[in-house]
């Protein structure tokens, strides 16, 4: 073989093992970057990352304010905005006794879900029960009385809290699920279906941390 010959090979061959390295090292970052997924997922188990995914609430409805709401879906509307909020005001409180990323993350996704529901009430010139929006208060005495009950059992311990979260989500899921039932009305059932969406995924979120905890 030529020396001219032997020179190329040699290039040839060490940039082989160049390219080899390069894969392996970058299948070396993708396995790193898995296992620290794996443990952000863990860290998202503590509450991290849950319940920031997709928005929870379809931003562009438009009422059909040409056709009136009847009382029962005016006071669907009102019941679901002080609901909505009933969640934000639990899981905000919760979220500074356990500092479980977890209830803050899915406080503010509630948050998402009162502006969604003023929205309505707006369009249709529902006066807002929410009034000055002060924690823990609420004009319905049925949310009153279970806010009060919620925050009594979720201040007992972290498990007992998460299952606070459970129980509203669930309670907010059957909620929606009876207005979707009730009217045959397209806006109201685009945001009552975002709204369970997002209860869903809250619901998920809570279980998960409980089966962890």
């Amino acid at each position: 073989m030529s020396r001219k010959l032997a020179i190329v090979v040699t290039v040839i061959v060490l940039a082989a093992v160049i390219v080899a390295a390069a894969v392996a090292v970058g299948t070396s970052d993708v396995a790193s970057g898995a296992g620290q997924g794996a443990g952000q997922g863990a860290g998202a188990g503590q509450g991290q990352g849950e319940a920031l995914g997709t928005p929870d609430v379809e931003q562009h409805v438009t009422p059909d304010t040409s056709t009136p709401l009847t009382a029962a879906e005016a006071d669907g509307l009102t019941f679901m905005r002080e609901e909505e909020k009933l969640a934000r005001d639990v899981y905000t409180a919760l979220g500074a006794q356990y500092e479980l990323p977890v209830f803050s993350n899915i406080a503010r996704s509630e948050s998402t879900h009162m502006a969604a529901v003023k929205d309505l009430l707006d369009a249709f010139s529902i006066p807002d029960p929410v009034g000055e929006d002060a924690a823990g208060r609420f004009e319905d005495d049925s949310l009153a009385a279970l806010y009060a009950e919620l925050m009594d059992q979720g201040g007992v311990s972290l498990e007992d809290a998460l299952r606070v979260g459970i129980a509203i989500e669930e309670k907010d899921i059957a909620d929606l699920e009876a207005r979707i039932a009730a009217t045959d009305r397209e806006d109201l059932k685009t945001v009552y279906e975002s709204l369970l969406r997002g209860s869903e995924r809250h619901l998920q979120a809570f279980t998960r941390q409980l089966d962890r905890h």
